[in-house]
């Protein structure tokens, strides 16, 4: 087995890892809960909500009798067939509108043209780099970026409060819209059957939600969000102003007492940092030339990129003050893609699948399982650097992209290659 190297990170990266780096998440919304049993199922990733908002009829796929209550929820049908751009798109309503009335009374819905129009113009603002082969990291980001722009079009549009955003946009079915044809396919609900092993991405682990737990699949939340527009903004206080800086709020709330447990070895750390790495990593921003941006230029915060959200530091702060540190760089982490491109708020995305399956060894893309076994004997790639010296072989040198997560201080040193990027 290839060594593991570990960091000096706690247990707690396992569920912080998760989270979106830019955000305070809300308390749960409490008016929602008002209207739990008024529908059976709520169309859901991971822990279902209390569903108020309901897709016309002509929304619900015709697997369903039309004597039957509607099901909302992964489908277990084959992705949808691909069609030319001319031809894709429903008419009519895609999502009535809770709360709200119209000049004749009747309660207004959101439209599939008003959809399509959104992320057309969604595409229009910020262009759509074809993807060529295999989708990448980047390639989920850039259409993640024209999803929640289109969300956040509907949401001006149709004046839509927090709670329409977060629970009832994402029922619109998107697989009848122009979206569905730059939805990459594994994000399609895919046909499952049982076979002897896994796929390497996840897909399919779970027969009755088939995207669940797989790669390049958006983090599910444990609670709504609450960005300031409801769809991206980093949230604001009650009172509509910006919130505290967070080093502020840290140096407060977590003091540095220079308490040393020893209740626990370094195993706890090796341990816990290496199942972190094999069930999340979450996709990050970078510049063009692959980079994380730097978003404190002269000590100050800088917009060098539009995910910056660069964090003040205090001049009398307990450590960064004996450095003249007034900057710390932040920037928020790339828009994700729910399963079928759904419409709805801002999450992130986890490049590798969330079970335990030492994807940090054998990595869940098949190009790099590839790259790092020898198709003999079912064994790994390895290097065997100091056998005069009867030492265990090390892992492979990493020749191809060597800079990529990884700090060189010339150009004849690497990083070892595994499943695992970090």
């Amino acid at each position: 087995m290839p060594c593991i190297l570990s960091h000096p990170l706690t247990l707690l990266l396992t569920l912080f890892h998760t989270l979106d780096t830019s955000l305070a998440q809300s308390q749960p919304n409490q008016p929602f809960t008002a209207f739990a049993q008024s529908f059976p199922t709520q169309f859901s990733q991971a822990q279902p909500s209390p569903a108020r908002f309901v897709p016309p009829a002509a929304a619900v796929s015709s697997s369903f009798p039309s004597s039957s209550p509607p099901r909302f929820g992964p489908s277990t049908a084959a992705p949808p067939v691909r069609t030319p751009a001319a031809a894709v798109g429903r008419t009519g309503c895609a999502l009535f509108i809770p709360g709200a009335a119209s000049a004749g009374g009747q309660q207004p819905c959101i439209l599939y043209e008003d959809v399509n129009a959104a992320f057309n113009a969604a595409k229009a603002k910020f262009g759509l780099r074809p993807v060529n082969g295999r989708f990448q990291t980047q390639d989920i980001g850039n259409l993640g970026t024209l999803i929640y722009e289109s969300a956040r079009i509907l949401a001006a549009q149709y004046q839509l409060d927090k709670d329409v955003v977060a629970n009832g946009l994402p029922l619109i079915d998107t697989t009848g819209t122009a979206i569905q044809q730059f939805c990459p396919p594994f994000l399609l609900t895919p046909k499952c059957e049982v076979t002897r092993y896994r796929s390497l991405e996840g897909i399919c682990n779970n027969l009755e939600n088939p995207n669940w737990g797989s790669a390049m699949n958006s983090h599910a939340r444990f609670l709504t969000p609450d960005f300031a527009d409801g769809v991206s903004a980093p949230r604001l206080s009650a009172t509509g102003r910006q919130l505290p800086p967070p080093r502020t709020v840290s140096t407060q709330v977590h003091k540095d007492e220079g308490f040393h447990d020893h209740a626990v070895t370094n195993l706890l750390v090796t341990w816990g940092q290496y199942l972190d790495h094999d069930i999340t990593l979450t996709g990050e921003t970078k510049d063009n030339a692959g980079k994380t941006p730097n978003c404190c230029q002269d000590g100050v915060g800088a917009r060098a990129h539009s995910d910056c959200i660069p964090i003040d530091v205090p001049a009398n702060d307990p450590f960064f003050a004996q450095f003249n540190k007034r900057c710390l760089n932040m920037v928020r982490n790339l828009p994700g893609l729910k399963s079928n491109c759904r419409l709805g708020p801002r999450d992130s995305f986890n490049e590798v699948s969330s079970i335990i399956d030492a994807g940090a060894v054998y990595s869940n893309i098949p190009d790099q399982l590839v790259r790092l076994r020898t198709f003999q004997g079912g064994q790994m790639k390895m290097l065997d650097a100091f056998p005069e010296e009867r030492l265990k072989p090390l892992l492979p040198l990493k020749v191809e992209r060597p800079d990529e997560s990884c700090i060189r201080p010339t150009n004849d040193v690497f990083c070892f290659l595994s499943g695992d990027s970090r």
